[in-house]
């Protein structure tokens, strides 16, 4: 990987709605790498605290990241919905700007992921009893929330305000509903 790309992917990081902008006007295939990679890192840390979890208890099973799929089935039902609203409703954010976002927010969300595995071996070494909850139930949740989040930024930045943040708090809440409808589903809560 040239030092270059790992910049652009570091201020991506660091300024989303300013790299959404560039993002958008950049060629295509930029907006989808930066989807992988942040799809990637998203299911290497879920399924390395899914080996982390099943380690210390007893033999080690094969991961099978259940609760990852919700993540990518709520972005794919709300993402194009809201895409469609935003047009519907006048705001000025394109398609192109849309899917940089979602780009940038998959980054994010791959980033806080990862950055969260030494915390549940920690809590996988410490919870040797009985736990609350399992650990790898958070990493799916910050996931979100980290997509959630930095889309939800971008439009408060490129819309204006009254209607940026009403957009961003339709998404936000619109991508939660979803989540939680489809990972209870998965749960087998549903």
């Amino acid at each position: 990987m040239s030092t270059s790309t790992l910049t652009s992917w570091l201020a991506a990081i660091d300024r989303p709605a300013r790299q959404t902008l560039a993002l958008a006007q950049a060629p295509f295939r930029s907006t989808v790498g930066l989807a992988l990679a942040g799809s990637g890192l998203l299911v290497a840390s879920s399924l390395i605290a899914e080996v982390l979890v099943s380690a210390p208890g007893g033999a080690l099973q094969v991961p099978k990241a259940q609760l990852l799929l919700p993540i990518f089935e709520s972005l794919a039902l709300v993402g194009p919905s809201a895409v469609i609203g935003a047009a519907q409703v006048g705001l000025r954010s394109t398609t192109r700007t849309w899917l940089a976002a979602f780009a940038v927010g998959l980054l994010i969300a791959g980033v806080v992921t990862t950055a969260t595995l030494p915390l549940m071996g920690y809590l996988v070494l410490v919870s040797r009893a009985q736990p609350y909850f399992t650990p790898a139930l958070l990493l799916p949740v910050l996931g979100l929330a980290g997509l959630a989040s930095t889309v939800g930024r971008v439009l408060e930045a490129i819309e204006d305000p009254p209607a940026g943040r009403r957009a961003s708090v339709v998404f936000q809440l619109a991508l939660a509903l979803v989540f939680g409808l489809r990972a209870a589903v998965h749960l087998g809560i549903y």
